[in-house]
C-alpha cells in the first residue's frame, strides 16, 4: 500500500488544497457573513471603549488615582467617606 498523505499532497500541490472550499458560493456566502459579524463585534468594542473613556471620574475614582501609590490610602478613604456621611448628616439637620 502506499503512503496514506499521498493524495493530500498532490492535492495540495495543484493548488486546490484547504482552498478549495472557498471557491463554492455558500461558503463565500458563510465567509462574508462571518467577516461582517467580526467588524460589528470590533465596532460595538471600539465604542464601548470609547464611552468608557468619556465619562467623568467619580468620587472614589478621584481618590483613588490620585493616592494610588499611598499606603495610607484606606485610611485616606475613610477619612473622606467619613466626612462626606457628616456632611450629608448635617445637611438633612439643616434642612429640617
Amino acid at each position: 500500500m502506499g503512503d496514506p498523505r499521498r493524495p493530500l499532497e498532490k492535492l495540495l500541490d495543484t493548488g486546490l488544497g484547504n482552498d478549495f472550499l472557498d471557491l463554492t458560493p455558500k461558503a463565500k456566502a458563510t465567509k462574508t457573513k462571518i467577516n461582517k459579524w467580526d467588524y460589528l463585534k470590533l465596532k460595538t468594542s471600539a465604542q464601548q471603549t470609547i464611552n468608557k473613556m468619556k465619562r467623568q471620574p467619580m468620587e472614589w475614582d478621584k481618590i483613588f488615582a490620585n493616592h494610588i501609590l499611598d499606603k495610607g490610602l484606606i485610611s485616606k478613604i475613610y477619612r473622606t467617606h467619613t466626612t462626606q456621611q457628616q456632611n450629608k448628616e448635617q445637611n438633612k439637620t439643616n434642612l429640617k
